[in-house]
């Protein structure tokens, strides 16, 4: 029998944290597609997400597909793992577009909880502040030295941001957010339980 479920996915993160008021977790298995295409085209407009926003979509196939304008007339398309071709098949044909899988090709993490903006603000210069980067905002900036595109999507009220970058760079950055994440935490244990001093 014909294989033809695709390559066999293998995480290149190997350090995530859980389980406390700050998480950082791996999404890299989940689908990842570039378009590319003119601002005024149809594509634009099934897409329906302006740059520096992202927005879920509803789809009948499953959970919501997030749709980021990561960059003026680039998108970001993160799905379920294996929604690949299905989206690649709901895009309306459209001369001016291209879409390109980069599902193994980039790597994507969550960092969740309350002190995941304190967190990246020790990793990177963006503003974010609500008034700056409410949730949904969609930004790309150096992350640790890395370039990154990065999405604020809250979780059930809970602060979250989406991190997507090469993989090439994944153990690596995975672990530099880690460990960054890991003395955050510790600092803030530390600071509750000394007394209050005037």
């Amino acid at each position: 029998m014909v294989d033809t479920a695709g390559p066999v996915f293998r995480s290149p993160v190997g350090s995530t944290i859980s389980g406390g008021p700050l998480s950082v977790t791996d999404h890299t298995d989940t689908s990842k597609l570039v378009v590319h295409a003119s601002g005024d085209g149809p594509t634009a407009q099934a897409l329906g997400v302006r740059f520096a926003r992202a927005c879920r979509l509803a789809h009948a196939g499953g959970p919501p597909r997030l749709v980021v304008g990561t960059r003026p007339f680039e998108w970001l398309i993160i799905a379920e793992r294996g929604q690949a071709p299905s989206i690649r098949a709901e895009l309306p044909d459209d001369p001016a577009a291209s879409v390109v899988d980069l599902t193994h090709g980039r790597a994507l993490l969550r960092v969740t909880g309350t002190p995941s903006a304190r967190l990246l603000a020790r990793l990177c210069n963006v503003d974010l502040s609500d008034d700056m980067t409410p949730d949904l905002a969609a930004f790309s900036g150096s992350v640790a030295g890395l370039m990154c595109d990065l999405v604020r999507e809250d979780v059930e009220g809970d602060r979250s941001y989406l991190i997507c970058f090469d993989r090439s760079y994944a153990g690596w950055f995975a672990g530099v957010v880690v460990d960054a994440a890991t003395r955050l935490c510790q600092e803030e244990q530390q600071a509750r339980r000394l007394p209050w001093r005037s």
